[in-house]
């Protein structure tokens, strides 16, 4: 089932498995772009994702050119993960119910 952007805004805590410690939490807004704490996924990401678009099956980080999203697997409610070089795995979990604009 697609989930709307007003269904998967809000606060989100990311880490990389194993390294929960250096976790960020950033907002994903409802016109799909990010907050300015976006920045910190790009010592995972090698880049700062600008946009977000829900999938059937989880979600995509989307960098400002539009090259080389990461896809995030929905894992179960407020949960989702993906492969990140193929060596880690950098989750995505709920950290606040209420939307955002």
């Amino acid at each position: 089932m697609l989930l709307n952007p007003a269904q998967v805004a809000g606060r989100w805590t990311f880490y990389v498995k194993g390294g929960e410690q250096d976790a960020c939490t950033v907002t994903l807004k409802k016109d799909r772009t990010f907050s300015a704490q976006a920045r910190c996924l790009q010592a995972w990401l090698g880049r700062t994702p600008t946009r977000w678009s829900p999938t059937p099956d989880g979600l995509l980080l989307i960098g400002k050119d539009g090259s080389q999203p990461i896809f995030l697997e929905l894992r179960e409610p407020g949960c989702y993960e993906g492969s990140v070089d193929g060596t880690k795995t950098l989750v995505m979990k709920r950290t606040h119910l209420q939307s955002v604009d």
